[in-house]
């Protein structure tokens, strides 16, 4: 009895050891839900993402949440921790600084976090002159550097850098990013990115994503935007429509990857692939083969399965995978698969083990 014990707490362990130092494939993950009754603001979640220390931040309508590893708690802005910005009539985006300080924007509001103290900055418009802007501020934007560039009619600048840009194009600025410190673009509502000589502020060139005015004004409700290598991956959204674009910076070309019948939200790189969150679960889009997967179901740990309205999604530092959803809170899938898997005693797949439970009790017995 004492050799099977060994015996099969060796090969149990052997398993465990396989099993956590496999990865979890994409089709095998397996989501736990967080929600209000976990310590969640809201249910509905707007945007997740994780700090360079490891921390997850979460908006929620109206809150912004940290995640510690182990719970969950919540600030919320008064009415003089937000200021106006008028030139902003999109929903939730956030920016870090070189400051530790969150920006998040919302429907024409600014608020500022402090992410030192997890406290919301009660005077905004302090904390713009400290970075010294000096004008009233139509939008504010944040390039991959964690610069932070301020719009004041067609003014584009960011004071710490001491740079200026005078806008060319028409059409509402909606991402600004700098790459490799030399040239700032400009991506606009039209699909359009204008170029600039970042080190000699001058404008080079514009590079349009859509040849006819049907696809630009179709596309132009919001974009989001990520950097892999030298290439821009964007998307942009339409009322029930939406479309993943890339932008070749050294061939000057765009190239359309993508078109959905409903909206995708949000975009995070890892390793070969590209993640995307949308209103119909998460696509997979690969760098290499161009294979897109689509996973519109997700299964959930206590067995039942669900069609999420991602609104954002990112990896954090231990490859666990999180989904924003826009009615159902967070979801979580851990980067490796549990050792273990757990079936009802009455079920098909209990039957062989069960049978061997019963085997080695009469063995027991005997002895």
């Amino acid at each position: 009895m004492f050799k099977n014990f060994i015996a099969n707490s060796c090969m149990m362990l052997l398993m465990l050891f396989v099993s956590i130092n496999t990865m979890a494939n994409d089709e095998d993950l397996v989501f736990y839900s967080y929600d209000a009754s976990n310590g969640l603001a809201d249910n509905s979640v707007q945007i997740v993402r994780s700090t360079r220390t490891g921390r997850v931040l979460i908006f929620t309508i109206g809150h912004v949440n940290f995640y510690d590893g182990d719970s969950f708690t919540h600030i919320d802005p008064s009415e003089r921790d937000v200021i106006d910005l008028p030139g902003y009539k999109g929903g939730y985006q956030m920016f870090f600084d070189k400051y530790h300080h969150l920006w998040g924007k919302n429907r024409g509001k600014l608020a500022c976090v402090d992410l030192l103290t997890e406290r919301f900055m009660p005077d905004v418009k302090s904390v713009l002159r400290e970075m010294g802007v000096k004008k009233p501020v139509d939008d504010i934007y944040g390039d991959g550097e964690c610069n932070m560039w301020f719009r004041s009619g067609k003014l584009l600048s960011d004071p710490k850098l001491g740079k200026r840009f005078t806008l060319h194009a028409k059409a509402a600025l909606q991402d600004v990013d700098l790459f490799a410190d030399s040239l700032l673009l400009l991506f606009h509502a039209d699909g359009s990115v204008c170029v600039y000589d970042y080190k000699h502020p001058r404008y080079l060139y514009n590079d349009a994503a859509f040849n006819t005015i049907e696809e630009r004004l179709r596309y132009a409700h919001s974009s989001i935007l990520c950097l892999v290598g030298d290439q821009y991956y964007q998307i942009r959204n339409g009322q029930n429509t939406a479309v993943l674009m890339r932008y070749d910076i050294s061939e000057r070309r765009w190239t359309k990857i993508i078109e959905t019948p409903f909206q995708m939200k949000d975009l995070y790189p890892k390793e070969d692939r590209l993640y995307i969150a949308s209103e119909r679960g998460y696509l997979v889009y690969y760098y290499q083969t161009g294979e897109v997967k689509h996973y519109e179901t997700v299964q959930l740990s206590k067995g039942r399965s669900m069609t999420p309205n991602v609104n954002s999604l990112m990896f954090d530092r231990q490859g666990g995978l999180w989904l924003g959803t826009v009615a159902r809170g967070l979801l979580y899938a851990k980067a490796y698969p549990s050792p273990f898997s757990s079936y009802p005693m009455q079920s098909a797949e209990a039957a062989p083990y069960v049978k061997v439970l019963d085997q080695q009790s009469v063995k027991d017995e005997k002895l």
